[in-house]
């Protein structure tokens, strides 16, 4: 007895599971329009994107600094011969500052400043040994504190911390002459202020709280296992989320962490061969988060979606797919006008704006990619029920209070049609016509799924006419609008095309007014309005 409990709880756990894959899978998703940035200097993007007040996009490279004013692009490159230009063709890091001064870290020769008045740059190369310098080569992230110190992190056992004095000119020879490098000896891969002015820092020896006043760091004082791994990870990024949360990335195991500094709870989401939800990777290069509270992760994996609340993937599609390919390195930056940037190591630099988000896309991916699937018709049928048929001819129900999807009819059964999308329309009795281009018609009765094909015959029209438009007649009878075929009516009990007495050529739509008259729009002859019953016309064209 016990036995057969024992079995059939499994049976019940199995169907829960397969339930829940389908359900997870049988549903719309969002489709995110991101676009590549075409015309660098090379598409190996090394820095997070920046937006100064004027509205230049600053982009770091292996091959040079980009300056894009949405025109096009200018370039800055390390030239042997001239002091004044930037220090490094790799740039690596870059940031805006509370000033709107431009600060440019590198992989070999430190930090850089923009002169925006003479178009130049001042450099500070990194010099080992001097006290009254710093060390540091390879400029990984940068950071403001809320006092204006800048903040040096990266490829060393060296945090640098840049004074720049209150109150100084705007000439910026003054400026570099005026700054002071303090250094202290810790690895720095991100940095971030909390509200209580210490700093977090992302380091090879974990999460350390640095705090300025008395310059002494340490690590958060989490008493359960999840919160006391953060002093031993390799961490990556750092985050501060709209709801106050920090998100740390590692650069190994075990992924993403979430902390809550006025709970003291902390997560822990990584990668878990059993959960397809989960990070598709540990190997976390950058995170961000964007206006609408999404947070994007890019790791081995590519770019991904992380829910704030679960940790889990969502998954969404995207004609851009090299963002959801494995790479070897991102950078992610949102700036202060609320695009995403996505930087690639070898594949060129992509964003997300705000406006391309104002109006939600779903679709379902196509095939096993990421792609989304191309609709081409929706329709309102019987109850409000909503179907949208795609370019491959799956009719699908849609419930658009949860987006899920309801019911599936696979209606072209692998045919192919010559092109595109047609006409379609749901009659009274509930049945779904559609109408294709060298495919005929199809009925699709809704509620069976059963699908029939229709073709007119070659005293009606050619074979592979496209059926632009289908509209109700009298009884049960269809309307037509056909490229190549012309206008037909359609009976549905004898299953025959019958071509209207009327001069319409390459016909676009087809309408039955309340006094039952045909009204057909054309190319050529204007409107043509049509009595079924007498076969009297008008004709409505232009008049110059």
């Amino acid at each position: 007895m016990n036995i057969r409990i024992t079995f059939y709880l499994f049976l019940l756990a199995v169907v829960l599971w397969l339930c829940t894959i389908l359900n997870a899978q049988e549903r719309l998703l969002p489709v995110y329009n991101f676009k590549k940035v075409k015309g660098l200097s090379t598409d190996e993007i090394r820095a997070p994107v920046v937006r100064d007040r004027e509205g230049y996009i600053w982009i770091g490279t292996v091959n040079g600094l980009n300056r894009c004013d949405g025109y096009g692009f200018k370039e800055y490159r390390h030239d042997p011969t001239d002091s004044n230009s930037i220090s490094s063709n790799t740039v690596t890091s870059l940031l805006i500052d509370s000033q709107n001064r431009l600060w440019a870290g590198t992989f070999e020769t430190g930090l850089s400043l923009y002169d925006a008045a003479r178009d130049r740059f001042i450099n500070f190369l990194p010099r080992s040994g001097d006290s009254t310098g710093y060390a540091l080569k390879y400029i990984f992230d940068m950071m403001e504190d809320r006092s204006g110190n800048i903040w040096l992190g990266g490829g060393s056992a060296e945090i640098v911390k840049v004074t720049v004095p209150e109150g100084a000119s705007l000439e910026l020879d003054s400026i570099a002459r005026s700054i002071h490098f303090t250094c202290y000896p810790h690895m720095a891969a991100g940095f971030l202020q909390r509200e209580d002015s210490t700093i977090l820092v992302a380091s090879d020896s974990g999460l350390i709280i640095f705090d300025p006043d008395i310059n002494t760091f340490s690590h958060p004082d989490f008493s359960d296992p999840v919160g006391c791994k953060l002093d031993s990870i390799f961490g990556i990024c750092l985050i501060q989320d709209s709801h106050g949360n920090t998100w740390l990335g590692s650069h190994n195991n075990p992924g993403i962490f979430k902390i809550n500094w006025h709970t003291e709870q902390v997560w822990n989401f990584e990668s878990k061969e059993e959960n397809n939800l989960s990070l598709s990777s540990n190997r976390v290069f950058d995170l961000a988060e964007d206006r609408q509270g999404n947070i994007w992760v890019g790791n081995k994996e590519g770019l991904h979606l992380l829910s704030p609340a679960t940790g889990h993937y969502l998954t969404f599609l995207t004609f851009d797919t090299p963002l959801i390919q494995p790479t070897v390195y991102t950078r992610l930056s949102v700036d202060r006008t609320g695009t995403l940037w996505i930087g690639l190591a070898q594949r060129g630099l992509h964003y997300l704006t705000p406006k391309a988000q104002q109006f939600p896309h779903y679709s379902v991916p196509s095939g096993t990619e990421r792609s989304p699937e191309l609709f081409g018709r929706v329709d309102i049928g019987k109850g409000g029920t909503v179907w949208m048929m795609s370019l491959k001819g799956i009719l699908y129900q849609v419930d658009l209070s949860t987006l899920n999807i309801v019911k599936t009819i696979d209606v072209f059964k692998s045919k192919t049609p010559d092109y595109g999308q047609c006409g379609s329309f749901i009659d009274e009795h509930g049945i779904y016509w559609y109408g294709t281009w060298g495919l005929g018609l199809f009925r699709v009765d809704l509620t069976s799924g059963q699908v029939k094909n229709y073709f007119p015959g070659s005293d009606v029209g050619f074979g592979r006419a496209a059926f632009n438009h289908i509209d109700q007649g009298s009884g049960d009878s269809l309307w037509i609008a056909s490229s190549y075929g012309g206008v037909m009516k359609f009976d549905p009990v004898s299953e025959r095309f019958i071509k209207a007495p009327v001069k319409a050529d390459n016909p676009w739509a087809v309408m039955r007014d309340r006094q039952g008259m045909i009204w057909i729009t054309t190319e050529v002859e204007g409107i043509v309005i049509l009595n079924p019953v007498s076969g009297e016309k008008e004709y409505l064209r232009h008049d110059p």
